[in-house]
C-alpha cells in the first residue's frame, strides 16, 4: 500500500500513537527528574539523631518485628511526617521536632511494615505503570485506592502489634501528621541553613 493509499484509520492510528509515546516520554521524564529533585532536597538535609534512646528504640522495633533488612534512621527539620525514602539504601526520615517514647513505637513499626511489605518496590510499579497509562483516568483512582490500601494494612498492624489499648494514642498521632504529606511527596520548606 503506498503513502496514497493510507486510511483514514490508519494516520488516526499512528497520531494517537505518537501522541501517547509523547506523552509517556514526559510522564518518565518527570518521574525522574522529580524523584532526583526529591531526594536530593529531603537527604541534603538529613542527619543521624543524636538521641541514643531514638536510635534504641529504633533497633529494638526492627528486631521485635523481624525487619533484618537495612534502613537508616535520619532526622530532617524541613519535613513534617514520619516516611521512608529509597529502593535499595533506604532511609526511616523523621521530622526534627522530638517525638514522645509512646509514639516511637508507633511510627517506628508503621514504616517498619512499609518495608516489610516492600511498599516502595509496589510504588515504583505504579509509577511504571503510570508511564504505560498515563491517559488513562481510572489509573489514578486505581493508584490512590492502592495507596491507602497500603496505608491502612500497615495500620492495622500496627494495632495488631501494640494492642487495641493504644487504639486512641495511634489515631493521636494520625491527627498530628494528617496535615502533613508523606515523604516522597513533600513540598520541602528548608532552612538555608543547619543551626
Amino acid at each position: 500500500m503506498t503513502p496514497a493509499e493510507t486510511g483514514p484509520g490508519e494516520k488516526w492510528t499512528g497520531l494517537l500513537f505518537l501522541l501517547w509515546a509523547v506523552g509517556a516520554a514526559a510522564k518518565a521524564l518527570a518521574l525522574l527528574f522529580g524523584q532526583a529533585c526529591c531526594r536530593r532536597r529531603i537527604l541534603r538535609w538529613c542527619t543521624l539523631p543524636q538521641e541514643e534512646a531514638l536510635r534504641k528504640n529504633f533497633d529494638r522495633m526492627r528486631a521485635r518485628l523481624g525487619v533484618g533488612e537495612d534502613c537508616i534512621l535520619c532526622v530532617n527539620p524541613g519535613i513534617k511526617s514520619p516516611g521512608l525514602l529509597g529502593l535499595w539504601r533506604k532511609y526511616l526520615i523523621l521530622p526534627q521536632e522530638a517525638l514522645p517514647e509512646v509514639w516511637q513505637e508507633l511510627i517506628f513499626s508503621h514504616e517498619l511494615f512499609h518495608l516489610r511489605h516492600r511498599d516502595s518496590f509496589v510504588k515504583l510499579l505504579v509509577s511504571l505503570a503510570g508511564v504505560l497509562y498515563w491517559f488513562h483516568p481510572l489509573f489514578y483512582v486505581l493508584r490512590r485506592n492502592l495507596y491507602k490500601e497500603m496505608e491502612l494494612a500497615c495500620d492495622e498492624e500496627v494495632l495488631e502489634t501494640t494492642g487495641a489499648g493504644r487504639a486512641g494514642e495511634y489515631v493521636r498521632l494520625i491527627l498530628q501528621f494528617s496535615g502533613a504529606a508523606p515523604v516522597s511527596y513533600t513540598h520541602l520548606t528548608l532552612p538555608t541553613k543547619l543551626e
